[in-house]
């Protein structure tokens, strides 16, 4: 079991701390928590975001020192990438840059 993960050691304790942590038995084990298994009693702990959940969109984003960024920092960025492709046209305008139709940013050709 395991593995070696970029941000393994830093991210469970940022999405702790951000997002906090329902308390419980895990994995059908009562007994102190093991993060090897996953199995094990968690306490819960609430987060420092927990009041803005539901309000807004709330994810523990990392960037570590030597350039690893979080799985959710990847996913963010194509999610955005693909919202700003599908304003980009139904914006009109083959530019990119909005304006009039086939105009360019200027709205003159």
């Amino acid at each position: 079991m395991g593995a070696f993960v970029a941000c393994g050691n830093t991210l469970p304790r940022a999405r702790e701390t951000v997002l906090g942590v329902e308390g419980g038995d895990r994995g059908g084990r009562v007994g102190m928590w093991d993060p090897r298994t996953g199995t094990g009693t968690v306490e819960a702990v609430k987060g420092q975001y927990t009041d803005a959940e539901g309000k807004c969109r709330v994810e523990a984003l990392l960037f570590e020192e030597f350039g690893a960024m979080s799985g959710d920092i990847v996913v963010g960025a194509r999610m955005d990438a693909v919202c700003a492709a599908a304003t980009v046209g139904t914006a009109g305008g083959a530019s990119g840059m909005g304006g009039s139709k086939g105009k360019g940013a200027g709205g003159a050709q």
